[in-house]
């Protein structure tokens, strides 16, 4: 029996499969454009310009590589933590210990070998997304992992990073997903109707 559920799962499955088709067929330069024009668009933001602490993704894939983002908050004295996942239906914030202390967690993503929490209070997080729509909701690998930690850590400024082909006017969202505060793209910084956020746009 086909259910709504079952049909927006199977209608998300597809746009997943979609968005990881058309990155793949990227090249290495486009790629590095983009990443150049979202993060100097981020950095550009007041809240992102040298927050106090930020919990951000490792990157992966042709995901917005977050390298030279977690370097340069760095420099600026912010304290940075990164995801951990701690059981099949958790992640966890915990100090980023610098790139060489990583190793492969389950999901193949690097992650810190401690496990204790990140205990400062985290201004920014930086979410990743196969898509975000103009509402702020956004197309996530499936697992749940972002939507939970967001459900039990509503204080901090969200934000989503994509190219701007992947900001659509809409995507399917069920009753657990969060919209982000903020979308930054390559082209521009979309801020949702509903969202906390209250400066300017880069």
């Amino acid at each position: 029996m086909v259910t709504l559920e079952s049909d927006l799962r199977a209608t998300k499955h597809e746009l997943r499969q979609a968005v990881l088709a058309q990155r793949a067929t990227a090249a290495r330069s486009q790629l590095a454009r983009r990443d150049q024009q979202i993060f100097a668009r981020l950095l550009a933001l007041p809240p992102c310009a040298a927050p106090r602490a930020i919990f951000c993704f490792i990157s992966v894939g042709h995901e917005p590589d977050t390298r030279h983002l977690l370097e340069t908050l760095k420099a600026r004295g912010t304290a940075i933590s990164v995801p951990k996942i701690i059981t099949r239906h958790a992640m966890r914030a915990v100090r980023f210990p610098g790139w060489a202390a990583l190793v492969l967690g389950p999901l193949g993503i690097p992650a810190p070998t401690a496990s204790d929490a990140f205990d400062a209070p985290i201004d920014v997080v930086i979410v990743p997304g196969l898509a975000f729509s103009r509402a702020g909701y956004r197309l996530g690998y499936g697992a749940g992992f972002y939507d939970r930690w967001l459900a039990e850590h509503p204080q901090p400024l969200r934000i989503g990073l994509c190219s701007e082909a992947e900001l659509v006017a809409d995507l399917p969202t069920e009753p657990h997903d969060i919209p982000v505060d903020v979308v930054v793209t390559d082209s521009r910084v979309r801020v949702p109707p509903q969202s906390r956020y209250r400066g300017p746009a880069a």
